[in-house]
């Protein structure tokens, strides 16, 4: 099995640690630092190791889901699933020639 959280896709990492001694770094050694990956089972019987971040937030989209609304308030519908945000990207514009890289173009 592998050391990945099934949901987020989180998985180990190296960590260095620095030791400084009279003004130079010593040569120490690296780490492997590995997520906190935890068995779950789903509604359906399904197994899957997820990290401890995604149990955390799992228990709390089930919660609201389960919630009753408040008076003259409508219920969360069944697709309210916590996604990722979407970051769009900005269209940029080339960028303008100044005079003297004109004229270095130029002669």
């Amino acid at each position: 099995m592998s050391r990945r959280c099934a949901i987020c896709g989180k998985k180990s990492m190296v960590a260095v640690t620095r030791v400084k001694l009279r003004g130079q770094y010593n040569p120490t050694s690296k780490k492997r630092k590995y997520p906190n990956l935890q068995w779950v089972r789903f509604d359906d019987g399904q197994r899957i190791k997820a990290c401890a971040k995604c149990i955390k937030t799992m228990t709390k989209v089930k919660k609201v889901r389960n919630r009753k609304p408040a008076a003259g308030k409508k219920a969360v519908p069944e697709k309210a699933v916590k996604t990722k945000p979407t970051v769009k990207k900005k269209a940029t514009l080339p960028k303008k020639k100044t005079a003297a890289k004109k004229q270095r173009a130029v002669a």
